[in-house]
C-alpha cells in the first residue's frame, strides 16, 4: 500500500489498550534485530518498507507525519532509501519472537509478581491480574483501588478505619492485611530462638538474641553464631565428604592404571622370553630345508 493508505489505516488499528508495551520491564534478553530503530523496543505490530527494513506501525506513522519535507519524499529512517510503499506482511516468526519475550506485570508496584510473555500481558491484565488499578466503586471517590480489593457491596475501599491494637488509621482495602499480618502489635516468633515477641519489638530482640546469626565484621560473606558452630560444622562435613569422594575416585583411577601397567609388564616379559626363540627360528628353518633336500635325495636313490 502507498503511504497515504498506510496513514489512513493507523487510527482504526490503534487499539485502546491499557498496557503500554514500550514501558514494560523486559526480563529476558532479546536480539538487537528484534528492536525497532525508532523507539528502540521490540517490534509492536511491525510493518515493512520496500527496502525490507522493519519498524513498529505507530513509530513509522509518527515518523512520516512529522517529516518536514513531505510524505512523497519520505525516506527509510535506517538506510535513507525512498519509501515508495508500506507492507504489512512481515515474517510471522518475527512477530512470535517479539511476543515470546518475557516481561513483568505493569502493576508490579502494586504487588503483582507475575512474569509472562509480552504477547499475553494484555490478557493477563484484563482477566487475571488482581493488582490492576480500577476506579473506586464509590462514585464520589476519585481514587483507584486494586481489582482484588473491590468490595462486592460496592462500598468505598478508601475509608479509614482505626486499628484496635495499634490505633493506626488504615484504609479499608488494606485493613485485613494490616490486622492479620502487618500490625506492629501482633505477636510473632523469633526465627532463631522461637521466642514469642511483639512484631514491633522483633528487630530489637534479634539484635540481642543469643541464637541469632549475625554478619561477621570482617566479611559480608561469612557468618558466625553466638551459641555454637553447628552451621560451620555442617559446612566442614560437606567439604570433607567431597574430599573423600575425590580420594576414592583417585584411588579407583590409580588401581585401573596399575592394572594396565601390570598387564603391559607381563606382555613385555613374554616378549623377552620369546625373543631368543624367534632369533633361532631362521637357523631352524635352514636346517629343515637341508633335511628335506637330503630326504628327497634318499627317496630318489632307493627307487633306483
Amino acid at each position: 500500500m502507498n503511504i497515504d493508505e498506510f496513514l489512513a489505516m493507523e487510527p482504526s488499528s490503534d487499539l485502546d489498550e491499557i498496557v503500554d508495551l514500550r514501558s514494560l520491564d523486559y526480563v529476558t534478553r532479546y536480539d538487537d534485530h528484534l528492536m525497532c530503530a525508532i523507539c528502540h523496543c521490540p517490534y509492536i505490530r511491525p510493518v515493512r518498507l520496500q527496502c525490507d527494513h522493519v519498524f513498529c506501525q505507530k513509530c513509522l506513522n509518527t515518523a512520516i507525519t512529522t517529516f518536514a519535507t513531505g510524505r512523497d519524499e519520505f525516506k527509510c529512517p535506517t538506510c535513507r532509501a525512498p519509501a515508495r510503499g508500506v507492507y504489512l506482511n512481515v515474517p510471522r516468526f518475527l512477530v512470535n519472537m517479539c511476543d515470546d519475550i518475557r516481561v513483568k506485570c505493569p502493576f508490579e508496584a502494586e504487588g503483582c509478581k507475575e512474569v509472562v510473555p509480552r504477547g499475553h500481558i494484555q490478557s493477563h491484565v484484563d482477566k487475571y491480574c488482581g493488582y490492576r488499578l480500577l476506579d473506586c466503586p464509590n462514585v464520589f471517590c476519585t481514587k483507584k483501588t486494586r481489582k482484588k480489593d473491590l468490595s462486592a457491596e460496592g462500598k468505598c475501599m478508601h475509608e479509614l478505619h482505626k486499628c484496635s491494637r495499634c490505633d493506626e488509621e488504615i484504609m479499608e482495602q488494606d485493613y485485613q492485611e494490616h490486622v492479620q499480618e502487618l500490625c506492629p502489635s501482633l505477636k510473632t516468633t523469633c526465627p532463631d530462638c522461637e521466642t514469642t515477641v511483639f512484631r514491633k519489638a522483633l528487630r530489637e530482640h534479634i539484635d540481642a538474641c543469643p541464637e541469632a546469626i549475625h554478619s561477621c565484621a570482617a566479611s559480608n560473606a561469612m557468618k558466625s553464631s553466638r551459641m555454637d558452630l553447628r552451621a560451620f560444622g555442617l559446612l566442614l562435613s560437606n567439604r570433607l565428604e567431597l574430599c573423600l569422594h575425590g580420594t576414592r575416585t583417585y584411588r579407583l583411577r590409580l588401581m585401573v592404571r596399575q592394572g594396565r601397567r601390570t598387564h603391559l609388564t607381563r606382555q613385555m616379559n613374554s616378549m623377552i622370553i620369546l625373543t631368543p626363540r624367534l632369533m633361532r627360528l631362521p637357523t631352524f628353518l635352514r636346517s629343515m630345508s637341508l633335511f628335506e633336500k637330503k630326504l628327497g635325495s634318499y627317496h630318489m636313490q632307493s627307487r633306483i
